[in-house]
């Protein structure tokens, strides 16, 4: 084989090599277009599931990743007890890592999961 043949051939197999690059490159774009489906399926899913949670020791279905002091408050209390000046106090445990164990004040919510526990206790301050 001489040196044309030589550089004919390399040339057919840049051609192929460079065709197939081509190919891998939209292979791997609609791979991403499904990781990007699927990362987007999951954070849909995470966010409508229902969590079960403890207040007071009852269980509660809650819906999405975060509950307020006042939902918490309103879980345990849905009827105000009797008094000129009740204020709350909420703690909770069994948290996710990014908060296993703490307190809720008003204003403030907490990301929640699954069998997270909350006591809320009612102090009549009058």
């Amino acid at each position: 084989m001489g040196p044309v043949d030589e550089v004919k051939r390399a040339e057919a197999n840049l051609k192929q090599a460079e065709a197939e690059l081509e190919t891998a490159r939209a292979e791997e774009k609609d791979a991403l277009k499904h990781v990007e489906q699927a990362i987007e399926e999951l954070e849909h899913a995470e966010r409508h599931h229902d969590v079960t949670i403890l207040v007071n020791g009852e269980p509660h279905e809650e819906t999405g990743t975060r509950i307020s002091f006042e939902a918490v408050v309103k879980i345990a209390y849905p009827v105000p007890p009797i008094g000129t000046c009740i204020e709350y106090t909420v703690t909770y445990r069994n948290g996710p890592p990014a908060n296993p164990k703490g307190s809720l004040t008003a204003g403030h919510s907490v990301e929640i999961q699954n069998r997270m526990i909350f006591d809320v206790t009612p102090t009549d301050r009058s």
